[in-house]
This record gives structure tokens, C-alpha cells and sequence, in this order.
């Protein structure tokens, strides 16, 4: 519940971005690409 409430405010509460764009970059770009 917390990070979803943190999502629709543009934040990233426990910056899980960062470590999807290290282990999964595949993953990461389709994700940004929904934003």
C-alpha cells in the first residue's frame, strides 16, 4: 500500500526502479515506457 500511494505521487519509496534497471533492463524500459 505504501509504494503504490508513493507511485501515484512520482515517488519511488524503495527506489525498486533502480534496482530493476540494474537486474531486469528489458523489464525497466517496457515499465518506462508506461509513464
Amino acid at each position: 500500500m505504501t509504494y503504490q500511494k508513493g507511485l501515484e505521487k512520482g515517488i519511488d519509496v524503495y527506489q525498486l526502479s533502480h534496482l530493476l534497471y540494474r537486474d531486469q533492463l528489458t523489464l525497466w524500459k517496457k515499465y518506462q515506457k508506461k509513464e
